[in-house]
């Protein structure tokens, strides 16, 4: 009897603590199963800061940007719980607000596969933002990330073509090509779509607000047009798929409601392989602003390449364009 009751305790003990630590067992076993990958976190896309609440700044996206976070290489079905460990420039985005989102939040925490975050502000150091994945009392997973905001743009070299509008001369002239690639707070290029825009500089004692065209053309005489500022969207790409800035300056002379070019253009444009391409034409100033297709909307970014932080200078020449 008595080693009886021994044995039935025993067994007792076991099945109590194997309860115990089921949902651990169960992880594991299924862990073992899918091939012992280990569990990891993926982001998508990355996070940009762009300053101001509401600003357009991406196709259909507006700032306060979304992005997924997804448990990799673990079984579905399990509780999963996500805390933000570090960082304050995150926050989790109401269920509510994400289309297709099947994760609950319940005070700091959000429970469920996958996620959302949402960005409020932007990171100060790299990978500032910490976020763990538990499932019961186990840590599964610990991810880092971080909020980007743009802040310089870096000149790649210029691409001077000479364009023929008209087979009848003088219908030469010229349009500069001038890519840029926008880098962020630490200094690392981006791949995202990011919109763009140029603003000349605002000169509030003039009608027309803008401050004025700087003429450098022999005997002061220039009738070459500024166009009103604008933007667009980082669409181009290098080979390595980082996103550039592109930006053209160029000269159009062709004839004008009949008028050759050489009686309209003051002074009549060359091409850039011609020996008075180096003359100076004009040059204003303006600011680049990246998150916005707005001019004036958007991070004022630096011009690192020019020598002039944040202010540019927009120079034409008589046979090509620059940033300087």
């Amino acid at each position: 009897m008595s080693t009886s009751r021994i044995l039935v305790a025993t067994l007792a003990i076991m099945s109590f603590a194997g309860i115990a630590r089921q949902p651990v067992r169960a992880y594991q076993r299924d862990f073992e199963a899918g091939g012992g990958q280990a569990p990891s976190v993926t982001q998508s896309p990355d996070l940009w800061w762009l300053n101001m609440p509401g600003n357009a700044y991406d196709v259909g996206v507006t700032l306060g940007e979304y992005a997924t976070l997804t448990l990799d290489n673990v079984p579905a079905g399990h509780p999963y719980t996500w805390t933000i460990t570090a960082g304050t420039d995150v926050k989790w985005a109401a269920p509510a607000s994400v289309p297709g989102a099947t994760y609950q939040l319940i005070e700091n925490n959000a429970y469920g596969n996958p996620v959302t975050i949402q960005a409020i502000g932007l990171s100060k150091d790299p990978n500032d933002i910490s976020i763990t994945v538990t499932d019961g009392p186990t840590q599964v997973a610990k991810f880092e990330t971080e909020v980007h905001t743009p802040t310089t743009l870096i000149a790649l070299n210029p691409i001077d073509n000479a364009l023929t509008h008209e087979t009848v001369p003088p219908g030469i002239g010229y349009q500069t090509i001038l890519d840029y690639y926008i880098l962020d707070q630490s200094g690392a290029k981006t791949k995202r779509v990011l919109g763009y825009n140029e603003q000349w500089v605002i000169d509030n004692t003039r009608p027309d607000g803008y401050q004025p065209i700087s003429v450098e053309a022999a005997g002061g005489v220039c009738n070459w047009s500024r166009t009103p500022g604008g933007g667009g969207l980082s669409g181009a790409h290098d080979a390595a798929g980082f996103a550039m800035l592109q930006d053209t300056i160029g000269s159009f002379p062709e004839f004008y409601n009949g008028i050759p070019a050489a009686d309209y253009y003051k002074p009549v444009p060359v091409a850039p392989t011609d020996v008075k391409a180096t003359d100076k034409v004009q040059y204003f100033f303006g600011n680049w602003f990246v998150g916005n297709m707005n001019p004036g909307d958007g991070v004022q970014v630096s011009c690192a390449s020019w020598g002039k932080q944040p202010l540019c200078k927009w120079h034409a020449y008589l046979g090509h364009g620059r940033h300087e």
